[in-house]
């Protein structure tokens, strides 16, 4: 197994599933005008940082609570890739500390990868969900910054970051370093309605598989994250697909516990 300290751009995490995503830095300089960690807590510099996209989806006002979500749904990508690849097929922790990252941001504003600046290291336990402890401290402290600016309820932005955590987790058996149960842990901490210390989990099952008749099931988020505010830009669409807004996707769902556990085992 490749011992993350010498992924020194974390760049051979990203193929298979994870492959066309901009690699997160690990041990570098971050580049100039990445937005230190503390920063991102900071109410008032995190909306200043996310006025960029704003300004370029012409949407202010009322509809700055949809550009924070659009803009979380990003972060959640930046964050999740590596540090969720890195703890499923590595079994390594990347500090996610806030004083220990940047996060970088492409010419639109809006997140495009993070900069951390220590290596990681072996996980200090691969009990769930210990072991994401630290993912998810890290996401409650930002949602909370989130749904302040926005107005939104956290769980929105819960809803968001849990949509893109059961995607990759969902399909990070097919990664070239998979072994069999790549996925497991992830896929035990989505079913947990509580946490141990009997706190609800903000992960659990953020998604449901709807019947389309025969082996097709649709993939559909059970919270919207409210796209539909923003203007459609051009080739665009109001709804993303896995909306629960879309018509198609109103049906009745399937208790899919052992449907995606078959799948993510195969």
């Amino acid at each position: 197994m490749t011992a993350v300290a010498d992924l020194v751009s974390l760049a051979p995490l990203y193929v298979g599933p994870l492959q066309g995503f901009p690699p997160a830095g690990i041990g570098q300089s971050p580049p100039v005008g990445a937005i230190h960690g503390r920063s991102l807590l900071d109410r008032d510099a995190l909306a200043a940082a996310i006025k960029r996209y704003a300004d370029h989806r012409d949407s202010h006002g009322e509809r700055f609570g949809a550009v924070v979500s659009e803009w979380s749904k990003l972060y959640a990508i930046a964050l999740l890739v590596p540090v969720v690849s890195a703890n499923i097929l590595l079994e390594q922790d990347i500090p996610i500390a806030f004083d220990a990252l940047h996060l970088e941001l492409d010419e639109n504003g809006l997140p495009a990868r993070f900069w951390f600046s220590e290596f990681a290291s072996p996980l200090a336990t691969t009990d769930v969900p210990a072991r994401f402890s630290p993912l998810l401290a890290h996401l409650e402290a930002i949602v909370d910054v989130f749904a302040a600016l926005s107005g939104y309820s956290t769980k929105v932005f819960w809803s968001n970051a849990g949509n893109v955590f059961e995607h990759f987790a969902s399909a990070m058996h097919r990664h070239p370093l998979a072994v069999t149960g790549s996925g497991a842990s992830a896929q035990t901490l989505i079913e947990m309605r509580t946490l141990h210390d009997r706190r609800r989990n903000p992960l659990y099952q953020p998604v449901r598989y709807l019947d389309c008749g025969g082996e097709t099931l649709r993939r559909v988020r059970k919270l919207c994250c409210l796209r539909y505010v923003l203007p459609v830009g051009e080739g665009g669409a109001p709804y993303c697909g896995a909306c629960p807004l879309r018509t198609e996707n109103k049906a009745k769902a399937l208790s899919r516990n052992v449907r995606r556990r078959e799948r993510v085992e195969k």
